[in-house]
């Protein structure tokens, strides 16, 4: 296992010295035992009106196998939110190097899903599957897709419009390995020598805060800032929740003590041309079944 340090972050010594001054060297040194890589996502109006199907994208129209059937949540058919093809995204440990990943999510307003799906009395009855489309989610995976136009679906006018869209026009994307810790409240959560003393976490936030201060005229101090806050869409690396951490807190509550580990696969946040106002969502996989291409137990997550 790599031992990061704050200095890879690609602020040098700066950033270190910011946070020395609210918190000791134990405590940054626990800080950079988190750090992991993951892959940052930037999202773009897209610059052509005729990408391939299987090019990565929010929004738009899915790739899509003639013959299968095209997803449904609620009885309608499903707008994509995301579509993610491993051969465009550099390597990241645990995640498969090909194939295509697919999230879709229910057709109405965000404000109206089901945001406490874990809750219900009959959750012990029913697969994840089912609890993923509960929650207004659906994850599909396809890990040989075949790059022929001919051989994928591109007449879908049998769809409606999607009125309520999260993505109503195709952003393109762009992938970049990144390196961040914990987001503090990850750190307050997870991190036992960070939980048990008795300042860390207001000591922290102000350090953060004077960071943010600090970064107007130094972007590589504010690229860290945003690293630290665990801003953006990303696959891999923390969740950084924006409230509570549901593993911790309200998964357990539902499923058990049997309940699994799980760690973030996809996060998506709001920005233009992704109209999540402020909320996040998350798509959360254990990662033994990350490992082995398993996508049929993925959680879905809106923190609003």
């Amino acid at each position: 296992m790599t031992n990061y340090r704050l200095e890879d972050l690609g602020c040098g010594e700066a950033l270190r010295a910011i946070l020395r001054e609210e918190i000791s060297d134990a405590e940054i040194a626990a800080i950079e035992s988190t750090i992991r890589p993951f892959v940052a996502i930037e999202a773009t109006v897209s610059g052509s009106n005729s990408p391939l199907p299987w090019e990565s994208r929010f929004g738009g129209r899915p790739y899509l196998p003639t013959g299968t059937d095209y997803p449904h949540i609620d009885g309608k058919p499903a707008p994509l939110l995301a579509q993610i093809n491993f051969a465009e995204v550099p390597p990241l440990d645990g995640f498969p190097t090909s194939g295509i990943l697919q999230f879709y999510v229910v057709d109405k307003p965000i404000w109206e899903w089901n945001h406490s799906w874990f809750a219900t009395a009959d959750r012990a009855s029913m697969s994840y599957g089912e609890l993923m489309e509960l929650a207004g989610a659906k994850v599909l995976f396809f890990p040989d897709p075949i790059l022929l136009v001919e051989a994928v679906t591109t007449d879908f006018r049998f769809l409606p419009s999607f009125e309520h869209s999260l993505v109503p026009e195709r952003l393109d994307l762009r992938f970049q390995i990144k390196l961040a810790p914990m987001d503090a409240g990850g750190l307050n959560t997870w991190v036992e020598t960070l939980r048990e003393s008795e300042f860390f976490a207001e000591n922290y936030d102000y350090a953060l805060r004077e960071l943010s201060d600090r970064t107007s005229n130094d972007a590589l101090l504010e690229e860290a800032a945003h690293l630290l806050y665990g801003d953006g869409h990303r696959l891999g690396g923390y969740p950084a929740f924006s409230q509570s951490d549901p593993r911790a807190q309200l998964f357990p509550l539902a499923f058990g003590e049997s309940f699994p580990p799980y760690d973030l696969l996809f996060r998506m946040v709001g920005q233009p041309g992704v109209n999540l106002h402020d909320s996040i969502l998350y798509f959360l996989i254990p990662p033994a079944d990350l490992q082995s291409r398993n996508f049929s137990n993925v959680l879905f997550y809106s923190d609003r």
